[in-house]
């Protein structure tokens, strides 16, 4: 077998074909930082969105929905289908209030005997550092 590297092999392989292999590699990148971007957007536009959301209610149902990507979501009594981030899915029960002011960051979950606040900005700051080190 000849040795590979004294052949001179990559010397004569046409320019056409350098393009096609590193015109993809130029590509994904760009695709990759604009994407990284675009997220950080999305998470804040999503913010603001939380902070003006305003609702009080029991909640009486909690499932994830099949037809929207498994997104969880809670339904209060006689309301639609409220879709909630993961972390305060994971936090909330059947029978749970939830309470979230106009132009409040916070949402207040009121258990039988337990009280837990949950920031919105805190949720977002969590999601931002895990695309970050992605």
């Amino acid at each position: 077998m000849k040795n590979f590297w004294e052949e001179g092999i990559f010397e004569n392989i046409n320019p056409k074909y350098i393009a096609l292999i590193i015109l993809p590699m130029i590509v994904w990148f760009l695709y990759n930082t604009s994407k990284m971007s675009n997220v950080f957007l999305q998470n804040e536009n999503r913010l603001k969105s939380e902070i003006n959301d305003e609702f009080k209610g029991v909640i009486i149902e909690k499932a994830k929905d099949t037809f929207n990507r498994y997104s969880p979501y809670v339904k209060f009594y006689r309301e639609q289908k409220f879709h909630i981030d993961h972390i305060i899915w994971q936090k909330v029960k059947i029978g749970d209030t939830l309470e979230k002011t106009k132009g409040s960051s916070t949402l207040k979950i009121k258990s039988r005997d337990t009280i837990i606040l949950i920031d919105y900005k805190d949720i977002y700051k969590y999601w931002d550092s895990i695309y970050k080190n992605e």
